[in-house]
């Protein structure tokens, strides 16, 4: 491969991250820890950029717990809670 191919692939993919980088807004932060009934931030999960990724690495834990142990996703930007999953123990206790 020649200098200006090398270039012009380069550009490719610096084209490519450019767009990749331009779908995240890098203010926001999501959250997703294990929480308890008065949604404290018991232990850090996972922490990234995007929204859905956050959501689905909650679900999963969520599930692979058996649904027994409760998740909270966190936007740490605008410091609210975004999503709650709570197991029937903490359900019963809350109502």
């Amino acid at each position: 491969m020649n200098l200006s191919q090398h270039a012009k692939m380069l550009m490719g993919q610096l084209r490519e991250l450019e767009v990749l980088l331009a779908v995240f807004d890098h203010d926001v932060i999501y959250e997703v820890y294990v929480t308890n009934a008065d949604l404290e931030e018991v232990k850090l999960v996972y922490q990234g950029l995007d929204k859905d990724i956050a959501l689905s690495v909650m679900f999963k834990a969520f599930v692979s717990s058996g649904c027994e142990t409760d998740y909270m996703l966190y936007n740490r930007k605008g410091q609210d809670i975004v999503e709650s999953l709570f197991s029937n123990g903490t359900l019963m206790k809350l109502a």
